[in-house]
């Protein structure tokens, strides 16, 4: 389930990294603050801890990516989070590839809550 946190205004789509998550078992909850950049008109979300770990995001299908602020959006043109947001999302994590930042693992989302 995808909670709406705003409102949307106009700007062009960045390519996103997005997949399915139906095979991946509930691995964990992350409670953080996003990161992100563009690169190439590509949007790199992530993660981080004060111990050095990063973790990129893995978007569901249908969520795109927009700049200005950068943030992404649900297919309805929902804000879902922005840089800079603490978001809470549960997913699964991956160990099938280095994510889209440098030095980093994936993690797919399936959710993401609004912050409490």
């Amino acid at each position: 389930m995808f909670i709406p946190l705003g409102c949307s205004s106009d700007s062009s789509a960045l390519t996103l990294d997005t997949s399915e998550t139906a095979s991946l078992r509930l691995a964990g909850l992350i409670v953080d603050p996003l990161h992100g950049e563009v690169k190439d008109g590509h949007a790199c979300f992530w993660v981080s801890g004060t111990e050095g770990w990063s973790t990129s995001l893995i978007w569901p299908p249908g969520t795109v990516a927009k700049d200005n602020p950068l943030r992404v959006e649900d297919g309805h043109g929902n804000v879902l989070a922005t840089v800079g947001d603490t978001i809470e999302g549960w997913g699964g994590n991956s160990t099938d590839g280095e994510g889209c930042h440098e030095g980093s693992e994936r993690f797919y989302l399936r959710a993401i809550e609004p912050p409490s």
